[in-house]
Order: structure tokens, then sequence, then C-alpha cells
């Protein structure tokens, strides 16, 4: 009998420290199943409010980017950057969400295509209108 309750709390050690150590790991990831989220949203606000606005107006907006305040708070060391390109493939805009964590570092980026002006119809036809 003595034997049977050694090895049930052996196994019951070894349980428990299983269990706690994925209790930890859980916790953590979490956490950063929150960050990331948060991320998220916070490039998918900036891209929506970016993207209606005049080509003038982005180039200003994009001079002073930062985050949200509630993203600063939740966010260790937070860095906002915007890269606009310009190709055969037309105009489009990348933020990159980048801040302090562990694990995995690479940047949280988000791509939008900017809206071109589309030529009016007088423009389309070379400035004459056919009746």
């Amino acid at each position: 009998m003595l034997t049977e309750v050694v090895v049930a709390s052996i196994v019951l050690v070894a349980v428990l420290s299983v269990l706690s150590q994925l209790t930890v790991r859980n916790g953590r990831l979490q956490a950063q199943t929150r960050e990331y989220h948060l991320a998220l949203e916070e490039l998918s606000n900036a891209i929506a409010r970016l993207t209606a606005l005049e080509p003038q107006a982005l180039d200003r907006e994009l001079q002073d980017l930062t985050c949200s305040p509630a993203t600063a708070i939740a966010l260790t060391s937070p860095e906002l950057s915007a890269d606009v390109i310009d190709d055969a493939h037309g105009r489009r805009l990348t933020l990159a969400l980048t801040w302090d964590r562990s694990g995995k570092r690479e940047p949280v980026t988000l791509t939008a295509w900017l809206p071109t002006k589309e030529p009016s119809y007088e423009e389309a036809q070379g400035g004459n209108r056919q009746p």
C-alpha cells in the first residue's frame, strides 16, 4: 500500500508541474494575442483614416504619424511608421507597428490601396462633349 501512495504522489507532482507550466505559457500567449489584436486595430483605424484623405493632407498626416493614446499606454514603446509606394501597380500605403515584446519581433503591417483620381467624363473625352 505504501508503494501505491508513493507512486500516486509522484504522478500527482508530475501532473501539477506540467499543469503549472502550461498555465504560465497560456497566460503569456493570451497577453501576446491581446497585444497583436490591439496593434491590428490601431493599424486598421489609421489606414481607414488616412485613405480617406486627399493626397496633400495625407502627406501632412504622414509627417506627424503617431499611435493613439490608448495604444501608447497598452504597448511598450510603440512605433508607427508609414511607407507610400507609387509604382506601375498603383499607389499604396503600408503602415507598420513595432513595440517591445518577447518572442517574434517583426512589425505588424497593414497595406491599403490609395484611391486615384478618376478623370471626369469631359477629361476622358478630351474636353469635347458630344451631344
